[in-house]
């Protein structure tokens, strides 16, 4: 099963197979990450 991920190492230990599909299989860590990012964001925008 093909991945999008931008690690090519993020899902080296995951049976994609096991994810019925459709599903979106998303890196938790990753998007915790961003949510920080746009936090400071709007914490410097006022």
């Amino acid at each position: 099963m093909e991945t999008k991920a931008g690690d090519p190492g993020a899902f080296a230990h995951f049976d994609l197979n096991r994810v019925p599909s459709p599903a979106f299989v998303v890196d938790e860590v990753a998007i915790r990450k961003n949510l920080e990012i746009l936090a400071n964001i709007r914490e410097r925008s006022g």
